[in-house]
């Protein structure tokens, strides 16, 4: 029992276990229980089983890496941190360049760099960035969401554009 709820294991409803109106109560459940635990990764988790259950679950349809209720509390290092979820290293084995992420709205400035499959990121401008792209931390949570791609978002960069967006492909965003 977490939270006061109880905890089924996936495989006690459905047909075999119950039914349609027993997999509707469990997948009630599973909602039920995501809204109480204060831990975004059960949350995840537990919706997560709600959809599997209800037979709503798309694998790889979902863009996001976090929900955006965990993200709009996020600092503008954490969203930076983040950047490495989706990064693909594979790709990047012969990249090498560094852009620096200009936060309008909070005053800070972030290097990210790509070493030949190696990303790093750091709370001040890289040394050799060859671009700087200027967004707010509502732009960088939409970016980071999946809600809109570096594409389209319309940010402004300062320097060399084509890099700036070489990086963002290569951090599947």
């Amino acid at each position: 029992m977490r939270h006061g709820l109880p905890s089924w294991p996936p495989t006690s409803c459905g047909p075999a276990g119950g039914g349609a109106a027993a997999t509707r109560l469990k997948v009630d459940a599973f909602r039920a229980q995501a809204g109480l635990t204060p831990s975004s990764n059960e949350r995840d988790y537990l919706l997560t089983e709600a959809k599997m259950l209800a037979g709503t679950y798309r694998p790889g349809a979902e863009r996001s890496i976090l929900s955006p209720d965990t993200a709009a509390g996020a600092s503008p290092a954490t969203l930076v941190e983040l950047l490495s979820v989706r990064f693909d290293m594979r790709r990047a084995l012969d990249a090498e360049l560094g852009v620096n992420l200009r936060f309008s709205d909070r005053d800070e400035i972030f290097g990210v760099e790509i070493d030949r499959g190696v990303l790093r990121r750091q709370p001040r401008p890289a040394p050799n960035a060859v671009a700087t792209v200027h967004l707010t931390h509502r732009q960088m949570l939409a970016l980071v969401t999946g809600r809109v791609r570096f594409a389209d978002a319309g940010l402004r960069v300062e320097g060399d554009a084509s890099q700036a967006g070489k990086l963002f492909e290569l951090l599947g965003l």
